[in-house]
């Protein structure tokens, strides 16, 4: 499904080292974030398909742009975990 959700996350401390920690969180979800602590993209899978989108960092904020997901998985639930990531 083609859409562009954007949620945007507050992150606290050292940019790099959050965007480290996200990095692994999401590879530990079976999840990819490819780039840097400035921009880069994001994808990941659901049991009903798969999640794509791109990110870029300003500041103490991160904008993630789902460009892609399954039309029944709710923007809501994969911005909870996209938090988590970031937490």
């Amino acid at each position: 499904m083609l859409m562009s959700d954007k949620i945007v996350i507050s992150v606290q401390g050292d940019i790099d080292e959050v965007f480290r920690q996200a990095q692994a969180a999401a590879a530990k979800a079976g999840g990819i974030l490819i780039g840097d602590s400035k921009a880069g993209t994001l994808s990941g899978n659901t049991p009903l398909g798969a999640i794509k989108g791109a990110y870029a960092v300003a500041g103490q904020h991160v904008t993630l742009t789902i460009s892609e997901k399954p039309w029944l998985v709710p923007v809501s639930t994969i911005e909870r975990e996209l938090r988590a990531y970031f937490a």
